[in-house]
C-alpha cells in the first residue's frame, strides 16, 4: 500500500473537479478521500492499494 499525495495548489471547483477526476483515471485500486473545509476542498489524499500473489 502506498500513499500519493497530489501536491497541487487549485484555485477554483472546475479545477478540483479536474484534479479528482484525474486522480480516478490513474488509480486502479484504493480510495480517494476529500477533505472540505467551509464547502470548499482543501485537500485530496490517494492511497492505492498493490495486491501480490504468492
Amino acid at each position: 500500500m502506498t500513499d500519493s499525495p497530489v501536491r497541487q495548489i487549485v484555485t477554483s471547483t472546475d479545477e478540483a473537479l479536474q484534479t479528482i477526476r484525474e486522480a480516478l483515471g490513474r488509480l486502479r485500486y484504493g480510495t480517494i478521500t476529500l477533505t472540505v473545509h467551509d464547502a470548499k476542498i482543501v485537500q485530496l489524499d490517494i492511497t492505492e492499494k498493490r495486491r501480490f500473489t504468492a
